[in-house]
């Protein structure tokens, strides 16, 4: 397992959460399945992971795709961006990425 997460931390300046990849007692905490773990892998080094990669990453369908994208914007791993069915991208909460990815992806 290439990803371990320790904590979660928010700021109190920015109200902004930071995870730190590495001690594998939370990933049991946070209750992270196989397929999140490959996914987090997956974002760790492209960026961002859309439903349909998610899909063909893992061999499931696209309810199950959501199911698991869903629960890790829930808990604090992922940031959703993006509107509409086909547009939406997940991204690691607490990365900083290039200003036209954050205004692109930039929900209300």
């Amino acid at each position: 397992m290439l990803v371990h997460l320790s904590k979660v931390k928010r700021s109190q300046k920015d109200h902004k959460m930071t995870i730190n990849l590495k001690s594998g007692e939370d990933v049991n905490r946070l209750g992270l399945n196989e397929r999140q773990i490959k996914a987090i892998n997956y974002v760790a080094k492209r960026v961002s992971i859309g439903n349909k990669e998610y899909q063909e990453l893992n061999s499931v369908s696209k309810r199950t795709a959501t199911l698991d994208l869903t629960d890790l914007v829930g808990k604090g791993v992922f940031r959703k961006i993006g509107k509409g069915k086909r547009e939406i991208r997940y991204t690691l909460l607490g990365r900083k990425y290039p200003k036209s990815i954050q205004k692109k992806g930039q929900e209300g």
